[in-house]
């Protein structure tokens, strides 16, 4: 009976012994792999949340080489709209639609590998991709925007078509 209580205490060492050396393994965090996220999304958008769902030493022990793969959260600071006219002449003014609403939180699928230097786990996302196809942009991307059925877009059709008129009249 001591045998195999004693068989058990060993193995019942073993097994913690084996997960607290797993346990302070040195691989990159989630927040090292979703800081190089939030370098790579532009200023409009943030990462709000991030989720590892699988990591894997590709190199060595001496040389680790961890690849990852991650659903990141990405909250949009700013609206978004999209480019569906131009009205030129004297307005010359880009007319944009929305696209996405302030505050909308969708997500991104992505892969990164880590590599460590000096002691600092150095990530590149390798592959990302929006679970929304047209993010569109913000307003400061176009050139004089007037958003689609606003009293300034009418205002801006209404002053093209009255450069328009005096153009035609002086052709006259």
């Amino acid at each position: 009976m001591k045998v195999n209580n004693l068989t058990t205490v060993i193995f019942i060492w073993l097994f913690l012994f084996s997960i607290g050396c797993s346990m302070f393994e040195n691989k990159p965090s989630e927040n090292d792999i979703k800081k190089t996220v939030a370098e790579n999304l532009p200023g409009f958008m943030e990462v709000s949340k991030i989720k590892i769902q699988a990591m894997e030493n590709m190199g060595s022990k001496v040389e680790p080489n961890y690849h990852s793969r991650f659903i990141a959260k990405i909250n949009l600071l700013k609206p978004t709209y999209e480019k569906i006219d131009h009205l030129g002449g004297n307005v010359d003014s880009d007319v944009v639609r929305l696209v996405l609403a302030e505050n909308i939180t969708f997500e991104a699928f992505g892969k990164a590998v880590s590599v460590l230097d000096r002691e600092k786990w150095k990530t590149k996302v390798t592959t990302f991709d929006f679970s929304i196809k047209n993010r569109g942009n913000i307003l400061g991307k176009f050139t004089r925007p007037v958003i689609e059925g606003t009293d300034e877009h009418e205002a801006a059709k209404q002053k093209l078509m009255k450069w328009e008129q005096a153009k035609v009249e002086r052709i006259k």
